[in-house]
């Protein structure tokens, strides 16, 4: 993590606060390469991640996840983002991918976020993957605005092997 990055943790309340400017500068992610979390990172299982009125601006990653990266491992975790703003974060690697957030493996609850303006080689803004085939949770009253998938697939967000409600969500295209 560029900033800050936690693995043993059970919870990671944030609050209040903004993340500008950070850089990740390991190499290959996990397994203990470094490189993930331009701003934050979390690994580990039963961990509850919440930021609340979070600003990730302008952060670099050299692997997964500009902005946010988090790994749980099933659904004795929980990530929240709650009117958070993701925005100018990038993955820089050619193979990596998520310039604004990764999150992978716990339930979900995104809502009133901003995810803008977010580069990588794929999935700019937003990527959502189970662990074990699930992930679950909501995305509501949330803005997906001018983030670019360079090489791959999903601009404003990926989810795969989820099951994800978007409820008011605005997909919306860069001027």
């Amino acid at each position: 993590g560029g900033a800050f990055y936690s693995l043993g943790s059970k919870r990671v309340n944030l609050y209040d606060s903004a993340f500008t400017g950070n850089h990740a500068t390991g190499s290959g992610g996990n397994p203990g390469n470094g490189g993930n979390g331009g701003a934050i990172g979390v690994d580990g299982d039963a961990r509850f991640v919440n930021l609340c009125r979070v600003r990730l601006i302008d952060n670099e990653a050299n692997a997964f996840g500009g902005g946010l990266f988090t790994v749980t491992y099933g659904n004795a975790s929980h990530t929240r983002l709650q009117d958070s703003t993701v925005q100018g974060n990038t993955s820089s690697a050619a193979d990596k991918l998520a310039g604004g957030a990764y999150i992978q493996g716990s339930p979900i609850a995104i809502s009133g976020s901003t995810f803008r303006d977010n580069d990588a080689n794929g999935y700019a803004g937003l990527a959502l993957f189970g662990y074990g085939g699930v992930l679950e949770g909501s995305i509501s009253n949330s803005t997906f605005i001018g983030n670019l998938a360079r090489g791959g697939l999903g601009g404003a967000m990926a989810i795969q092997a989820a099951f994800a409600t978007l409820v008011q969500v605005q997909p919306t295209p860069a001027v």
